[in-house]
């Protein structure tokens, strides 16, 4: 008879819309969102999310999520140290995440 002893830990996602499932909403960034409608996306500092990229630049490949059906995507600018995506939450000292 074997007996195994331990204890289960539950994991909890603590990145909200981590895969943008949900859209626009759980995080914050210094880009401009526009909508993905072609040509929304040729200024800089921009960003949409959606299920395709060539949605928003017709210069950008027809490239999807490698999960799910929505991802971020940005038209980067040359200013250092803006917020791209950002979110914040509460770690616990010594977990892993």
């Amino acid at each position: 008879m074997l007996l195994f002893s331990g204890s289960v830990t539950a994991v909890v996602d603590v990145i909200i819309n981590g895969g943008f499932e949900s859209g626009n909403t759980g995080f914050t960034s210094s880009y401009a969102y526009v909508p993905p409608q072609q040509s929304n996306c040729f200024n800089e500092e921009t960003y949409s999310i959606s299920g395709n990229a060539n949605d928003c630049h017709g210069s950008w490949d027809n490239v999807g999520p490698r999960t799910g059906s929505l991802f971020f995507y940005t038209n980067g600018g040359p200013n250092a140290g803006v917020s791209v995506w950002n979110q914040t939450f509460i770690g616990v000292p010594g977990a892993t995440y």
